[in-house]
């Protein structure tokens, strides 16, 4: 049942009450309903979530009532959200859609009753499917309508089928079509032979026959495919312009195509409102991996528009039991600028079709655009069974997970006893779901092994909890001093585990922490030793924290987080890591939810005492006037000079949409990849400075300030091919080259550098060159443009999930760099950051900010696919960032959808929409300016205390309104500014 409002309730009635009561509930009518039982809805599916449910009881009274509502108020949920599985199983729900595929009622034996079940696929408006099934007399139901469902029509005379079909009759095509004929008059397709079946064919040069069914090798089909080929536009590929060579490849050697029809609305390339074309695809002889198929879609596509492809493929042949189908837009800008857009890629098999799916948006005006599916090692056939690209709707936001506690009312005034109630989930935040993590009393249970190793239990482990821990759960009692001992380890992943699989709650944080130790077994191993805390979740490994830790008599502290977006079958904590022989300590484990509101309060108080002052306006020139009518100030911050940067590409650009979001909110930029020198020289030689110009003429005409990212990429992968075939001498010429060239053309323009990226996860440039060739980098660029704050770079420094890059270590670093003459300006943190906790992100903070430099979050996002949740994850940042003295600014890794590198990170949709997450960010932007409204004092002074940036005060006075603009800097002392008010 639903009142007006819509708000569902569960009602039952017992077969007894059936006719006199339920009967008169009839859908779609209202009725008013006295005296029935409140009660707990008792059995496991039901179809709401509520606790409660009504009854009907023998007293109960239904009336007509006279409220008009034709809503029925069908809480419908998309296919997408009923198989992502992140629905909860224990509950019905209300899903709409055409039923095909029907199959044959079936009768099953159990328990020696005879039940009916007929299964069917259910298919949306998008072509997104659910597998069904049906049981009792609602099977029957379907039953009935069965041969409507069937696949293909049933035509009364063959004089009435389309042109179109009358043409496949009896005609031999790649793919077989059974057609069945029932008497003179009715034709009805049966089925279409499989891709798989005919290449089959292919590779043995035979014929199939089948009933009503005829399929042609490969090369007596080749010879009347050229009209199709031509009509379509679909053809086999190599890429334009990849490469020089690519074109004149693709002219001498074009891998065969072969194209057929089949009579199925799903096949084919659609474009929604654009084109329908029923025709499959495969690519044979390929000679390249991006040799493949492709359509050329120009003038098919809306700028600033998002389409979704969405296509089915599989690989055959050459031995291929498994490669890479990928899915890439290239396009050609009216200014003749090429694009390669990544679309989506699957690992597709030889045995089974798998789906494709990704999205693309183009911000500019090209003069063409083509699609092409590729990616396979050369001589492995592409097959695509269908390809779709259609508008991607925007899907609707998933609701916020609710964490707080809220008792259920019953509203008495009304007569009908019932009232909209809502249970939350109580989050138990700091609340250690680890059992007997302490292991008092010399028991291990409910812990257990992974592998042979063996449990103990031993004494001396430190009694208070680790550092993260207590300041995110404050005042603790103190810990018992037991520890778990872990010996006999033979293998790195043996260790303790426990199953928490229930204690786990979707969308909260959780922070793990807890002493480690490790001493020497039956031998030495390797010194240091990685010691990981993890999650087994369905059999994948969620990190949930790391740390390196010397074989010694030292505890070290382990901190981490993780956070669950999908309900798991089982989850299980563990603790790995350390060499075979190495025996494995643990203390105090703790794995607890995070108040993560409770630490922005905490955090917006750290905030005034570290980004406010206190302001003094010293009015003169008042006339005896204010006595009688108090002069209003009305102080407003329209600039908060704190820098809030974004990440930026030069296809962005295009998009005046996305230019408008980009000026307003924000004060800094970086590009994403239009300075890297595998952009600016891809082929050596030859530069390509105009993505960079056209950039950085953007930003400098709105007052945008640019980090320069990056000089050089220590990571080997990143490195341009021909930098990589360099010797040693040619290696450090070019390095010298790439310097003078980019810091010399942009002198005084980048306010900052990263000078070598991620030189704690790579070693390119210093394995060739020597260990004395990252400071000569630092050296030799101060020198070029000595305005330039010169920046290090890395990931992962701040959330405890990389041993690699430890605050600890990447201290080191710089202190080593700094000894080497390095002029070292500013500490860069990346921020890529998943499931973030305060305490680990400014204890990481607060280790790096005793080298005495500026630390800078350079590249932050996050992410989650519930938009809420990625707001809050980005607020935290956010105000972690803000609140810590020794952060001078934050820079965003973009923030438009598809124009990011991690998916569901984004804070404005494709085509301008401003998200949930989005919105928060906003929210937090406009918190940071400060507002003041109150008269002058009998001290000719108006106080109060703001963020640094640019305000403007307004004085209302009788003789007039007095405007002035000022500007707080960073300082202990007050600000005193006098306003002169005698010339009005």
């Amino acid at each position: 049942m639903a009142d007006k409002k819509g708000i569902k309730v569960h009602a039952t009635c017992r077969k007894n009450y059936l006719k006199s009561l339920g009967d008169k509930c009839i859908v779609g009518e209202w009725k008013t309903i006295e005296n029935f039982q409140v009660s707990e809805p008792g059995k496991q599916f039901r179809p709401t979530k509520l606790m409660y449910k009504i009854s009907f009881i023998n007293q109960t009274v239904i009336k007509p009532n006279d409220f008009q509502n034709n809503d029925m108020f069908l809480a419908l949920a998309e296919f997408d959200f009923v198989l992502s599985g992140s629905l909860e199983t224990e509950f019905l729900i209300d899903i709409v859609g055409q039923a095909i595929d029907v199959g044959e009622l079936r009768i099953l034996h159990s328990n020696g009753k005879k039940l009916r079940k007929i299964e069917f696929t259910l298919r949306n408006v998008s072509d997104v499917c659910i597998q069904c099934c049906l049981w009792g007399k609602i099977a029957d139901e379907m039953e009935n309508h069965r041969e409507e469902a069937q696949f293909g029509v049933v035509v009364e005379d063959p004089a009435l089928l389309p042109e179109c079909i009358k043409e496949i009759v009896g005609k031999t095509f790649r793919y077989g079509i059974t057609f069945d004929k029932g008497g003179d008059t009715k034709f009805k397709v049966l089925k279409v032979w499989s891709v798989y079946n005919t290449l089959m064919v292919d590779s043995q040069s035979e014929t199939m026959s089948g009933k009503g069914t005829t399929a042609i090798s490969g090369s007596e089909f080749q010879s009347t495919n050229n009209r199709m080929k031509d009509d379509s536009g679909i053809h086999s590929h190599g890429q334009p312009s990849r490469k020089k060579k690519r074109k004149q490849y693709e002219d001498e050697n074009n891998p065969s195509l072969t194209i057929s029809q089949k009579p199925n609305r799903n096949l084919g390339v659609v474009f929604q409102d654009v084109t329908n074309i029923p025709q499959i695809q495969a690519a044979t002889e390929r000679k390249a991996a991006w040799n493949g198929i492709q359509q050329e879609i120009s003038g098919r596509c809306q700028r600033k528009r998002v389409y979704e492809v969405t296509s089915v493929v599989r690989i055959f042949g050459n031995n291929a039991t498994s490669a890479t189908v990928q899915a890439t837009l290239w396009v050609l800008n009216a200014n003749q600028r090429e694009q390669y857009i990544a679309i989506a890629n699957v690992q597709a098999s030889n045995k089974d079709w798998v789906e494709l799916k990704g999205k693309f948006l183009i911000h500019g005006s090209p003069s063409r655009i083509i699609l092409y599916l590729e990616g396979p090692p050369p001589g492995t056939d592409i097959l695509v069974n269908t390809l779709d690209v259609k508008h991607a709707r925007r899907n609707r936001p998933s609701p916020p997970p609710f964490y707080e506690v809220c008792a259920l009312t019953i509203n008495s005034a009304l007569k009908l006893a019932i009232a909209r109630f809502v249970v939350w989930i109580n989050p138990g935040f700091g609340i250690n779901i680890v059992e007997n993590s302490e292991v008092r009393d010399g028991e291990t249970q409910p812990w257990f092994t992974l592998g042979n190793c063996k449990l103990g239990v031993g004494q001396g482990a430190p009694r208070t909890l680790p550092p993260m821990a207590r300041e995110t759960l404050g005042s603790h009692k103190p810990l018992g001093g037991s520890y778990i001992l872990v010996t006999n380890r033979s293998q790195t992943w043996m260790g303790p585990a426990q199953m928490i699989t229930d204690k786990i709650k979707l969308f909260l944080t959780y922070q793990i922490s807890a002493w480690v130790k490790l001493s020497v077994g039956a031998s030495s191993g390797i010194n240091p030793q990685n010691v990981n805390i993890a999650l087994s979740v369905d059999n994948q490994w969620v990190n949930g924290g790391q740390v390196e830790v010397s074989v010694g008599e030292t505890w070290h502290e382990l901190g981490g987080s993780f956070r669950l977006e999908k309900q798991p079958q089982n989850v299980m904590v563990y603790v790995q890591g350390p060499a075979a022989g190495i025996d494995l300590m643990i203390a105090g484990l703790q794995i607890f939810p995070v108040d993560r509101r409770e630490r922005i309060r905490c955090l917006k108080k750290q905030v005034d005492e570290v980004r406010k002052r206190d302001i003094i306006l010293k009015f003169s020139g008042l006339d005896e006037s204010c006595d009688l009518f108090p002069y209003i100030v009305k102080v407003k911050q329209t600039h908060n000079s704190f820098p809030v940067g974004t990440c930026i590409n030069r296809t962005d650009i295009d998009n005046e949409d996305f230019v408008d979001f980009f000026i307003k909110n924000f004060n800094w930029a970086v590009f994403g990849n239009e300075l890297k020198w595998y952009w600016t020289e891809a082929e050596r030689g030859k530069l390509n400075y105009q993505d960079a110009d056209d950039m950085l003429d953007l930003c400098i005409g709105n007052n945008i300030n640019v980090r320069g990212h990056c000089i050089f990429w220590e990571v080997e992968s990143t490195v341009q091919p021909w930098v990589r075939q360099l010797n040693k001498t040619e290696l450090m010429n070019a390095v010298q080259k790439r310097l003078t060239d980019i810091l010399t053309r942009y002198k005084g323009k980048f306010k900052h550098y990263d000078v070598n990226n991620e030189m704690l996860h790579g070693s390119f440039y210093q394995d060739r060159l020597g260990k004395g060739v990252r400071a000569l980098m630092f050296n030799i660029a101060h020198k070029l443009d000595p305005s330039a704050l010169l920046f290090v770079n890395d990931y992962h420094v701040e959330d405890g999930d990389d041993t690699r890059s430890s605050p600890e270590k990447y201290s080191r670093l710089v202190l080593e760099l700094e000894a080497q003459g390095a002029p070292i300006g500013g500490i860069g943190i990346q921020g890529h950051i998943d499931s973030p906790v305060g305490a680990i992100v400014s204890s990481a903070l607060d280790n790096l900010s005793v080298l005495g430099h500026p630390i800078w979050f350079t590249e932050l996002d996050v992410s989650s696919r519930n938009e809420f949740v990625r707001g809050e994850d980005l607020e935290v940042m956010l105000w972690e960032a803000f609140a810590h003295p020794a952060v001078e600014g934050i820079m965003l890794w973009g923030f438009w959808e598809l124009s990011m590198s991690r998916e569901n990170s984004n804070l404005v949709e494709g085509e301008g929409e401003v998200n949930e997450a989005g919105k928060r960010f906003l929210d937090v932007k406009q918190e940071w300016l400060s507002h003041a409204y109150g008269i002058i004092s009998d001290e000719s002074e108006f106080i109060f205390r703001g963020y640094h940036g640019t305000y403007a005060v307004e004085v209302c006075t009788p003789a007039g309104i007095v405007l002035k603009t000022f500007v707080v800097e960073k300082g202990e002392s007050p600000l005193v500014l006098s306003i002169d008010l005698s010339y009005l």
